[in-house]
């Protein structure tokens, strides 16, 4: 029969043991001052070089949470001040799964101490954590019963897992760089008692019609460390601290991260291992796993007709619960293993100063394939030498209502500590979900003493304890290093002699730079220290033209040609102008200024830069070859009269349209001669011969050959040369050739050369005679014409009369128009007077 001291002994575990969620310790987190804290992050460095938990109260733990219900949804008031229980207000705070949660902790050892860098601890800690897990469905079935539910199915599921283990811990943190500090906890774990739920699954289903139930379970537990037979003998004892079997390893790593002097990044990864259990091991199982079980109940007439029925009904209904959820456990020789619940921290902080931080840190733990989320913000500072406090506001467990706080006491060497992570739980506990305090004693050696300003000199001895400063003045900054403290020093940021209170004169003006508008350049008091360069009274830092003297009205910059524009803004600043052209002038008043016009001296148009055009045809005047005759511009503005493509000023026939190899002027033939040079504009022919044709290709020109048919020479004006003897009777015929006097008569004297001629002209029948009649000028030229044609005539009808046909013959009268010898003269008279003959072809 088990006793009831074992019963009581698994009740206390339960109680001691119940936590997962709420082991946080937020507020723990981020109290650097406080030892304990290296169970959260090993990389954390301590402020004391040896620190020692005191045994037996070293630190200790408790911690519970509910995340289904608080005191006050259950206990209600009346409007009477009564109180009344309210089961639905109870189930409304839950969730289809909640937890019952808490942890017990207790530092059986703990000494921790500096060595250079490095920081080596060695810990031992007792722990105890337990979760219970149950359903909403389990409650509203208790309150409620099973008609509000029925056609649903309904989870009934109640699950725990607690554990009761030792831990035995060998840490050692390292400053890597002024930057990064890693930790590492290695721990040997000692396991004590263990609940372990491996499956709960528990369901219960109404009909909607009939109300049969139906029901299943899945129950598989095992346990570890729970001896029912123990009663606190001395060799039970022993076993129990020192006899167990069960053990594991588990680690703990950390990191912490300064990227600036006042920031500071960690996190840690914790309880890394598991512990296997081997010593009174116990497994509980369903006896029917998965199999359904129906109660269809007892009818109402055989309950009235038959009161044996009533004593059935119950005895079938004990069955089917027996069968439904018995549960049997049987000593078991098969060693398990159970993973430690693993946690992780992540958190910021920002420093202000030396005792005061401010920051936000996320911790979670990893339970049943997740995680479970808290986040807290916290301010943390040092009160004198004696006291740090910190204050938590954290969201945790699905509640906002969580405002922590911790305090820690330095007196002397002894330093406690006490935390809670929930305030609200010690002031109104019927409200609170949470439930958290820490408290400790420790000694601590080697703190360093108090430097607000942490410049290396205690504040005892600190003249300026707020301000980092130097040891030569007694803990106060000299900022500039000239040698005069900054409460002393007019310009503690600038070094300047003791002469200036500490303020320096850069530009040795006898005017410290404070009160000078131009430290760097040496100046006159009068202009505050600044220089005037050009000595035009405006100093140079209000002097648009430091260099040149000007004046007032343009920020002393000058105006050389005094046209009210200043030179900087003038683009002829030499030269008087106008505002319009920015200064410049515009000598022609032509609207184009003097820079820009290309004809200052005479007023012209924009569109050619100021130049003009006379004769308005678009071609300015200086690229106008006639600028006072309009002529388009591809004749750079001269005319083109006659249209031929060349224009007048290059046209010798500017009135008469020519082509362009006769320079313009006309070549009625296109002989490629112009008229006025061609001696037979009519008629085409070569340039050799003046534009005359050469029919005859004898090299002399149709208008001078007389045989322009036949090739001749030139010394016969073109025509075939004459033998000797047939020149002679020409020659006899045009010298024995005589006239009575003013009349057309033939002398006789002059018939036997005719009849020679004619002779001669009937044996060449290709020849032809030109007769040309000739006269003085004495006397009417119409009658002298007359006569001469006359007596051409004469001679033709004569040689016609001796046989030559008068087609042969041409007889031609010219008067007195072709003299040979001066008619002033008798001797030149009588010459003019002839009729000459010559042989043509």
């Amino acid at each position: 029969m088990k006793s009831i001291k074992s019963y009581l002994y698994i009740v206390t575990l339960v109680i001691l043991s119940l936590g997962a969620t709420a082991q946080n310790d937020l507020t723990l987190y981020n109290m650097n001052f406080v030892h304990t804290r290296l169970n959260l992050n090993p990389a954390f460095r301590p402020q004391a070089k040896v620190n020692f938990a005191v045994p037996g109260i070293g630190s200790t733990m408790i911690a519970f949470s509910n995340s289904g219900f608080v005191y006050n949804d259950i206990m209600k008031k009346r409007a009477d001040d009564s109180t009344y229980i309210d089961l639905n207000g109870m189930l409304g705070g839950m969730k289809p799964k909640n937890f019952l949660s808490s942890a017990f902790k207790f530092q059986l050892f703990d000494l921790g101490i500096k060595i250079g860098a490095g920081y080596l601890r060695l810990h031992a800690q007792e722990r105890i954590e337990m979760r219970l897990s149950y359903s909403k469905d389990l409650f509203g079935l208790l309150v409620n019963g099973n008609g509000p539910t029925a056609g649903t199915e309904q989870k009934l599921n109640v699950g725990m897992d607690a554990i009761h283990y030792r831990e035995y811990g060998l840490g050692y943190s390292h400053e890597i760089s002024e930057q990064w500090t890693a930790g590492v906890t290695l721990k040997y774990l000692y396991g004590m008692e263990n609940i372990q739920t491996v499956s709960s699954d528990i369901a219960l289903l109404t009909d909607p019609n009939t109300y049969e139930l139906t029901g299943r379970t899945n129950i598989h537990v095992n346990t570890s460390g729970l001896d029912t037979a123990f009663d606190g003998a001395a060799d039970n004892v022993s076993k129990y601290l020192l006899g167990k079997k069960n053990t594991g390893f588990a680690a703990d790593l950390g990191v912490t991260y300064k990227p600036t002097k006042r920031v500071m990044i960690s996190a840690s990864l914790l309880d890394i291992g598991s512990i296997k259990w081997k010593d009174d091991l116990y497994s509980y199982k369903s006896t029917n796993p998965n199999q359904s079980y129906s109660y269809a109940g007892i009818g109402i007439n055989d309950f009235l007709n038959d009161s044996s029925s009533l004593g059935d009904a119950f005895s079938q209904a004990g069955d089917s619960l027996q069968n439904t959820f018995d549960v049997k456990g049987a000593k078991s020789n098969t060693a398990y293993k159970s993973k430690l619940t693993r946690q992780i921290y992540v958190g910021a902080n920002y420093f202000i100063g030396e005792k005061s931080t401010v920051g936000a840190v996320f911790h979670g733990q990893f339970f049943d394939k997740k995680l479970y989320p808290s986040i807290g913000l916290n301010a943390a500072t040092g009160i004198g030498r004696f006291m740090n406090v910190s204050a938590t506001y954290t969201y945790t467990n699905n509640s906002f209502s969580n405002l922590g706080v911790g305090v820690a006491l330095n007196l002397g060497p002894l330093q406690w500590h006490v935390m809670t992570d929930n305030l609200l739980a010690v002031v109104s506990p019927k409200e609170t979900r949470n439930v958290h305090l820490r408290t400790g004693l420790y000694l601590t050696f080697g703190r360093k003493a108090s430097d607000r300003d942490e410049d290396g000199i205690t504040d005892f001895k600190d003249k300026c304890p707020d301000e980092p400063g130097l040891k030569a003045f007694d803990g106060c900054p000299d900022n500039d290093n000239d040698g005069i403290i900054n409460s002393l020093d007019s310009c503690p940021d600038q070094a300047g002699p003791e002469f200036w209170n500490g303020c320096p004169d850069t530009d040795n003006d006898s005017i410290v730079d404070r009160f000078d508008e131009c430290p760097t350049d040496s100046g006159a008091i009068q202009f505050n220290g600044c220089p005037d360069t050009d000595g035009d009274g405006i100093p140079n830092k209000l002097d648009s033209c430091p260099d040149k003297a000007g004046l007032p009205q343009f920020n002393g910059c000058p105006d050389t040609d005094g046209d009210g524009i200043m030179d900087k803004a003038d683009e002829c600043p030499d030269k008087a102008g106008l505002a319009k052209f920015n200064g410049c002038p515009d000598k022609d008043g032509d609207g184009v200024p003097d820079k820009l016009d290309e004809c200052p001296d005479s007023a012209g148009k924009a569109e050619f830069n100021g130049c003009p055009d006379r004769d308005g045809d678009g071609v300015q005047d200086k690229r106008d070859d006639c600028p006072d005759v309009v002529g388009p511009v591809q004749f750079n503005g001269c005319p083109d009269t006659d249209g031929d493509g060349i224009s007048d000023k290059m046209d010798p026939c500017p009135t008469v349209a020519g082509p362009a190899y006769a320079m313009g002027c006309p070549d009625s033939d296109k002989d490629s001669v112009p008229d006025a040079l061609d001696a037979c504009p009519q008629t085409p022919g070569p340039r050799v011969a003046n534009g005359c044709p050469d029919t005859d290709g004898d090299g002399i020109s149709d208008n001078f050959d007389k045989c322009p048919a036949v090739a001749g020479v030139a010394g016969n004006n073109g025509c075939p040369e004459l033998k000797k003897e047939e020149q002679e009777i020409l020659t006899a015929a045009f010298e024995a050739l005589e006239f009575a006097t003013g009349k057309d008569i033939i002398s006789r004297e002059s018939y036997a050369s005719l009849n020679a001629l004619a002779e001669l002209l009937k044996k060449n029948p290709n020849w032809k005679l030109q007769i040309d009649g000739h006269t003085d000028n004495v006397g009417n030229a119409k009658a002298n014409t007359l006569l001469s044609q006359k007596r051409a005539n004469a001679v033709k009808k004569y040689l016609s009369s001796k046989g030559v046909a008068a087609t042969r013959i041409n007889a031609k009268g010219y008067g007195s128009s072709k003299p040979i010898a001066d008619n002033k003269t008798p001797e030149g008279r009588d010459r003019n007077r002839r009729v000459e003959m010559t042989v043509i072809y």
